[in-house]
């Protein structure tokens, strides 16, 4: 190794001397093993990918890793703690979500706000419902009403609607009256409040429902995809889920049939799997329809980070399984 190339350490901070690189405690986070929540009979922990145990079963719940904090629930009440096993923010929440573009949504005396990664309260906890954020701001519902608040708390959109969803691609779909539309970050309405269901736009699309029917609509809420369908769900990597003749299949963008119509249920598509129901039961298939997790599930959720969490009876405790359907649980 030349002079100029020395490494030395300096209070976490690693330096190539010389060439001007550093590497920060955050760039080290990276290099961690990738933690997954594991349940032991009514006990959690968290392993490695390959099932190695690194912070030990006792916690009666626990949630994937996020932002390097993870909540954990133990004696009824919910905190975070840190990938060596040390708690972080005390657990002291009735409930508490992962960490969303650096705040998490926790509840106590039943109602609801968010905290940073210090646990510091940032945003009051006084709610009644709130969402995680998503572009900078995030849903609450406050007096029966729903409006948005950025990271700061202030409120942007007033409180007036009866509900409201995540904004994506600029637009969010909310509730007044019975009728559902879009408007944008001003609070505007982009799209009139006419329809009797909408969901969040992807793809450049929302799902919407008028008249007993569901199409899809364009950012300038025209009719892209007819109003012909029993049930849909939103684009996401490409597809929707679709249902005619009480089957769900998928289409794509144009409205091209990509995926038959051969499921009692299917959701939107995350990190290239889609929840289906055959048999009343749940399981996973990939972009070209090839079950690629057996429906086996009383139910599940959508991947997220490469983990989605399932349940196998109802009434039963979940766990966790991964993208090639490895469970992270013993019973």
């Amino acid at each position: 190794m030349e002079n100029n190339e020395l490494i030395k350490f300096e209070g976490g901070l690693i330096k190539r001397v010389g060439s001007a690189l550093s590497v920060t405690n955050k760039l080290l986070a990276l290099a961690q093993p990738h933690l997954i929540p594991y349940r032991k009979i009514n006990k959690w922990g968290f392993c490695t990918p390959d099932k190695e145990m690194i912070i030990d079963y006792m916690y009666d719940r626990a949630k994937p890793f996020n932002d390097g904090l993870a909540a954990v629930k133990l004696n009824g009440k919910w905190g975070f703690i840190n990938k060596e096993g040390v708690e972080i923010i005390s657990l002291k929440y009735e409930r508490a979500n992962s960490f969303t573009e650096g705040l998490a949504r926790v509840e106590l005396n039943g109602k609801l706000g968010f905290i940073n990664k210090e646990g510091v309260e940032i945003i009051p906890l006084k709610y009644e419902n709130i969402l995680s954020f998503k572009g900078g701001l995030a849903p609450i519902k406050l007096n029966g009403k729903w409006g948005f608040i950025n990271k700061e708390g202030v409120e942007i959109i007033p409180l007036k609607y009866e509900s409201a969803n995540y904004f994506t691609d600029g637009l969010v779909a909310v509730e007044s009256n019975g009728k559902w539309g879009f408007i944008n970050k001003e609070g505007i309405e982009i799209i009139p409040l006419k329809y009797q269901w909408t969901d969040a736009f992807n793809d450049g699309l929302a799902p919407v429902k008028l008249n007993n029917k569901f199409g899809f609509i364009n950012k300038e809420g025209i009719e892209i995809i007819p109003l012909k369908y029993e049930w849909n769900y939103s684009f996401n990597e490409g597809l929707a889920p679709v249902k005619l003749n009480n089957k769900f299949g998928f289409i794509n963008i144009e409205g091209v049939l990509i995926i038959p119509h051969v499921y009692e249920w299917a959701d939107s598509f995350s990190e290239g799997l889609a929840k289906v129901m055959m048999n009343e039961k749940f399981g996973y298939i990939n972009k070209e329809g090839v079950l690629i997790i057996p429906c086996v599930y009383e139910r599940v959720y959508f991947f997220s980070d490469g983990l989605a969490d399932v349940e196998m009876e109802r009434y039963r405790m979940s766990g966790y399984i991964n993208k090639k359907g490895v469970e992270y649980w013993e019973d």
